[in-house]
């Protein structure tokens, strides 16, 4: 179970302007700026859930796992998980736990991956049956097993991050966190990224928490969707809530050179805009009579994404230019 309430994480960054009179007057002086990262999260997670938590660039995604997973102290607010504190880092806790990012790897690049599995084994004090048992399901899971004896730095993108992942999975932790784990992987990897969590969150029930921007992920893997906007929770339902609610719309695209006169009729609903098309979330019916009332029109009838959906609810609670979130403070 895991237990968030009212989580806040801010720190101070310094900017100093160019040239050489603004490098010694911040010598005696500084001018910081206070980044509110997170602000007054709260959430409960139960066993077994996989939830997705998105949000745009800056939404405060990755600063909530890794306050959750214990790398950084939050500023305040509480986080319970099974009756650990993340940030004491106790051992138990981290044998519970998995941190999955795309970004940074805990491969040794000059090394093949099963020397990294060897390092893994020791520091997690997993039994050597029960290693080689872990290493053959695993990998057979996820078709790696002919690039385990393969320096890393001669695998793939996608093949690399298939080991990561097994790497992380191989002390069977019961709370996973993914941080974009197919970011830049091609469609290919991605799915069968996809399929391995679906087959191993089924199998193993253990809890995940995965942050994308890809919404195959989403729609594919999430049962819940949190929605990060400027480091608040604006929305927490269960994923097929969320599709309910728009079942009754349509998408309209409608060629740029056509549309101008309908963004100024339907500006509140455009949910993109281009130089080839833009887009409108309508009613179903006024989408029809729209279809069949302008045929001189180019445009297309679709049925509504999650990312359409998505991008009305960023909408709705005015995302802002991100240098106008920060909160200047002087000291």
């Amino acid at each position: 179970m895991i237990r968030v309430q009212s989580l806040t994480k801010h720190y101070k960054i310094f900017r100093r302007p160019t040239g050489l009179i603004h490098s010694l007057r911040s010598l005696v002086y500084r001018e910081y700026e206070k980044i509110e990262a997170v602000k007054e999260i709260s959430f409960t997670i139960g066993e077994g859930e996989f939830v997705g938590l998105i949000g745009p660039n800056g939404a405060g995604k990755t600063t909530t796992l890794k306050i959750l997973s214990g790398i950084l102290f939050p500023s305040s607010g509480t986080v319970d998980i099974d009756g650990f504190v993340p940030y004491e880092k106790k051992r138990k806790f981290l044998q519970r736990i998995a941190f999955i990012n795309a970004q940074k790897s805990n491969l040794w690049w000059d090394l093949p991956a099963r020397d990294s599995f060897l390092i893994h084994q020791a520091i997690y004090e997993i039994d050597n049956h029960d290693f080689k048992k872990r290493i053959q399901q695993l990998s057979a899971m996820l078709d790696v097993a002919s690039f385990l004896t393969i320096p890393v730095r001669n695998l793939s993108l996608g093949e690399r991050m298939k080991l990561e992942i097994l790497l992380s999975l191989l002390h069977c932790p019961r709370i996973i966190f993914l941080d974009e784990p197919t970011i830049g992987l091609d469609f290919v990897s991605r799915r069968q990224i996809r399929k391995f969590l679906i087959n191993y969150q089924a199998t193993s029930r253990a809890t995940i928490i995965l942050t994308s921007h890809y919404f195959e992920d989403i729609t594919d893997l999430c049962k819940r969707l949190i929605i990060l906007v400027e480091g608040r929770p604006v929305v927490d339902e269960p994923l097929i809530r969320i599709q309910e609610e728009y079942k009754d719309y349509r998408i309209v695209r409608i060629r740029s050179d056509d549309s101008a006169q309908y963004k100024l009729q339907f500006h509140e609903q455009i949910v993109d805009e281009n130089l080839e098309f833009t887009e409108f979330l309508l009613p179903a019916p006024r989408a029809m009579s729209f279809f069949h009332g302008h045929t001189n029109l180019e445009l297309e009838i679709k049925p509504v994404s999650l990312e359409a959906i998505v991008k009305k609810h960023y909408e709705k609670h005015n995302i802002q230019n991100h240098h106008n979130r920060y909160d200047f403070d002087r000291s």
